[in-house]
């Protein structure tokens, strides 16, 4: 993915931060897509940009973005699967990084949006 990013975007280096905000609202709904490839993509693509970008819109869209990979963790396809657990792990890491930050307020902010998700369809939900 860094491969076509690079070659995509030669003469601009700031391309995936300038636009990170579209870019996450365009994978939230190709990761529950009926197609097992745009799933698997969206996933990889949704844990490449957790992992180097940071925006309060980004924050809110979380517990949407843990439904959807969840729901793809129990895909048929083992490819998807796979790519929905790098994407869990990049969320994970994400809630630990900014829920550990010492910046309270956005970490108390973040939190408030987060460990209800967490909670409610990771722990709390039956299958």
């Amino acid at each position: 993915m860094k491969s076509i990013w690079q070659i995509l975007t030669a003469d601009r280096k700031n391309v995936v931060d300038e636009f990170a905000n579209e870019i996450a609202r365009e994978l939230l709904p190709a990761i529950t897509d009926r197609e097992y490839r745009v799933r698997e993509s969206a996933c990889l693509a949704l844990s490449d940009l957790l992992r180097g970008n940071d925006t309060p819109e980004m924050h809110r869209m979380i517990p949407q973005y843990l439904d959807s990979v969840l729901r793809v963790r129990d895909d048929h396809k083992e490819s998807s699967r796979e790519a929905a657990n790098r994407a869990a792990e990049s969320i994970a890491k994400l809630i630990v990084r900014i829920g550990s930050s010492s910046n309270l307020e956005k970490a108390n902010e973040f939190l408030s949006i987060a460990l209800p998700a967490v909670v409610d369809q990771g722990i709390l939900k039956s299958s």
